[in-house]
């Protein structure tokens, strides 16, 4: 399931994917059933959270929050990750953002990876 929040200048009462003049978006998302072969399932949650905040000058930034229990049943399996952004839309279609994802596996390793993300809309 997933629940979106929008904060919006202007939505279109026919189609609420057209939104105008956006400027928080808040989201969750949860996932709760069986994974694994057929003779061994296990059951699974899982559960997303997050923000986007457009700022002035076409500046926006963006933070997501997940944790995925993969066995409910037996302690660790547990995956967390964070991912977070900074960015700038120079012109309309066009997005460029210093993003960092970091990931901790089962409270042991982990993994950190710092990128820059661009986006184009054809």
């Amino acid at each position: 399931g997933a629940l979106t929040y929008r904060l919006a200048e202007e939505v279109s009462s026919t189609d609420t994917s057209h939104v105008r003049g956006e400027r928080l978006a808040a989201w969750a998302q949860f996932f709760y059933g069986q994974e694994g072969a057929s003779n061994e399932l296990t059951d699974s949650f899982g559960l997303s959270l997050g923000l986007r905040v457009e700022l002035p000058a076409d500046f926006f930034v963006l933070g997501r929050m997940d944790r995925f229990d993969h066995d409910l049943e037996t302690q660790g399996g547990v995956t967390w990750s964070a991912i977070g952004a900074f960015g700038y839309r120079p012109a309309p279609g066009v997005a460029i953002a210093l993003d960092y994802q970091g990931r901790i596996f089962d409270g042991r390793a982990s993994q950190h990876l710092i990128g820059l993300h661009m986006e184009f809309h054809l």
